[in-house]
């Protein structure tokens, strides 16, 4: 019987939305290897990720549900109404049991479940250790230029390690995260003659998270967009590129699923500010999903529904026969979309409004015009507020290395 293996890929980084539209290279010129997978296999486009913090956005995938259905305190309804655009910075992440992660009913089915991850936000002492088997953080990921090299490093030799098994692997990195520093010569791939920097901490030269809405002059801002595209270009050349590679190699890619996606894109001043978590923008939630089915399913087809990060567990699921009823799963298995059983977007939107189809870069909020429809966007809002359930608190405790890499990723002082 053939082994069946789920990989599962999560950069921190979105696919240029805004900054690939406003410059001169080719998105394909940036993510060549990405680019020749999503060719190969399926574009889920637009994907809509529904939380803007990091800790909370990673929650969404590992976990079971959108990130307010694990709050423990927040705003009533009525006040969520007159500040919707903040609310998810207002209510506190809290995680699941252990028996909701769908790593255990993974595990249970004959799966080995493994991960490697940057630390930070996806620690252990976060919980998201909970269902694995093996659990590897690089705890200095943050403030190494060639993350994602010893990632694939690392990654692979598992892979040799485990060739027999089942398994879900889960590959984590934040090389394309501030802050923006990738080795020769890939860093300085797109920087025009006159770039003042060739890598930059860009949290830090801001001076910090107060401010992230510092204006900068264009120059300096295409600079640091130049130095973003080379950390895409040097994870795709080091990390994705080698690992589809490696399973060729190995008699292991037809038999396998893969899932590439991201926790959040960046913004570089399209709406006035820095970076992610202030903003409810495309350029922050907008991020890739591809997905590659064993055997080659579905190949070629691009999804143009609106899907979200809670798909993907259900996905994966429905994928390797595994019965998810016994959860109360937020998101859906995408397969019903691929066999064109389902054809609605699977979104929640803001209260600005924006037609996409003519003003892609979000500069005309239409509310006005669409009240209706905010209106009943509200409501359902509302009723997933009502919905959601309390959750007893807990508190990590963040020893001085963890904390070393969140003030190194902008995240604390």
């Amino acid at each position: 019987m053939r082994q069946k293996i789920v990989i599962c890929v999560v950069a921190a980084f979105c696919l240029l939305l805004q900054s690939c539209a406003q410059k001169s290279s080719s998105q394909f010129e940036i993510i060549r290897l990405i680019d020749e997978l999503e060719a190969e296999n399926i574009l889920m486009s637009p994907l809509l990720k529904l939380s803007e913090i990091d800790l909370s956005s990673n929650q969404s995938f590992p976990i079971k549900s959108f990130p307010l259905q694990d709050m423990g305190s927040g705003e009533n309804p009525s006040q969520l109404k007159r500040k919707i655009k903040v609310w998810r910075e207002q209510l506190n992440a809290l995680f699941a049991p252990p028996d909701s992660r769908y790593e255990y009913q993974i595990r249970v089915n004959d799966y080995y479940c493994s991960a490697f991850t940057g630390g930070g936000f996806v620690s252990s002492v976060f919980g998201f250790a909970d269902g694995f088997d093996s659990y590897y953080e690089r705890t200095d990921e943050v403030l190494l230029d060639k993350a994602a090299e010893l990632n694939f490093r690392d990654v692979a030799r598992w892979i040799d390690s485990n060739k027999n098994k089942n398994y879900f692997l889960f590959i984590h990195t934040y090389q394309p995260h501030d802050p923006y520093a990738c080795p020769a010569p890939y860093k300085t791939m797109f920087l025009s003659e006159n770039s003042k920097w060739s890598h930059i901490n860009l949290n830090g030269h801001l001076g910090g998270k107060n401010s992230i809405f510092k204006e900068l002059p264009e120059d300096e801002r295409q600079n640091i967009i130049d130095l973003y595209d080379a950390e895409i270009r040097y994870t795709d050349e080091k990390l994705i590129g080698p690992l589809v590679q490696k399973l060729k190699d190995m008699a292991l890619y037809d038999q396998t699923m893969i899932i590439f996606t991201s926790d959040h894109g960046e913004e570089f001043y399209d709406h006035g500010g820095w970076g992610h978590g202030h903003s409810l923008y495309d350029e922050s939630l907008k991020v890739p999903l591809l997905i590659k089915f064993p055997e080659s399913k579905f190949m070629g087809s691009k999804v143009e529904n609106i899907v979200s990060l809670v798909d993907v567990v259900p996905t994966i699921l429905d994928e390797m026969g595994i019965n998810s009823s016994r959860y109360e799963l937020d998101g859906k298995s995408l397969i019903p979309i691929l066999e064109g059983k389902d054809k609605k977007d699977r979104t929640l939107k803001a209260v600005e409004l924006f037609d996409l189809s003519s003003d892609p870069f979000e500069y005309s909020n239409i509310v006005g015009k669409k009240s209706s429809l905010a209106n009943s966007i509200l409501d359902r809002i509302e009723e997933i507020y009502k919905r959601a359930k309390r959750k007893k608190t807990g508190q990590a405790i963040l020893d001085e290395e963890l904390k070393k890499q969140l003030r190194a990723l902008g995240y604390i002082k």
